[in-house]
């Protein structure tokens, strides 16, 4: 098992860059999953307030997900304070466990905190590593994301800056990461 986590700033790309990564994996011959930590706070809004306000947490996009930012800030960090942080790493956890699979790499696109002992970035450098990437036109989304994005550069592998995704520069950044994924060795994940 490996976990590859990717952070950055809202609207830079993380998750087109996850799928790209993935891609690349497989077609170098490895497993790849790709596992949103945000899925499991979008699955929680779908069962209470999406329904009543008609809102699928998993498809707005533009003006509805910035008026949607708002309630799925504040309901994350309520869950990771009641849970000093682990409260979407148990979730991961437990879909990692469902794959059954020792030689796969797990995709996180979305590492986003470092405030508490055990959180997200935690976990993430004990079974592998993430990098931050940025955009120079993109800055932090809000003030929580301005604060933790300093913690994750401190932290992070690497801080690399992401090219236009029609560059060559792209292209090899992707083969470059995939062939640093594949050198990082697999680890028995604990999850008991």
């Amino acid at each position: 098992m490996k976990l590859y986590g990717i952070a950055a700033a809202a609207r830079t790309g993380k998750t087109t860059l996850a799928k790209h990564l993935r891609a690349q994996l497989i077609r170098n011959g490895h497993k790849c999953e790709i596992i949103h930590l945000a899925d499991t706070l979008k699955e929680l809004l779908n069962r209470t307030i999406g329904q009543e306000i008609g809102i699928d947490f998993f498809n707005i996009e533009g003006q509805q997900k910035e008026d949607c930012r708002f309630i799925m800030i504040s309901v994350a960090n309520y869950l990771r304070q009641q849970t000093q942080g682990t409260y979407f790493i148990k979730s991961l956890l437990t879909k990692i466990r469902k794959l059954n699979n020792d030689d796969i790499t797990v995709i996180v696109p979305d590492l986003r905190f470092d405030e508490y002992q055990n959180d997200e970035r935690y976990y993430i450098q004990h079974y592998g590593f993430f990098d931050f990437f940025y955009r120079e036109e993109i800055p932090p989304a809000n003030s929580f994301e301005q604060k933790n994005n300093a913690l994750l550069k401190q932290k992070a592998s690497n801080i690399i800056p992401l090219p236009p995704i029609d560059s060559p520069a792209y292209s090899l950044l992707i083969e470059t990461i995939a062939s640093k994924i594949a050198e990082f060795p697999h680890k028995t994940l604990d999850i008991n």
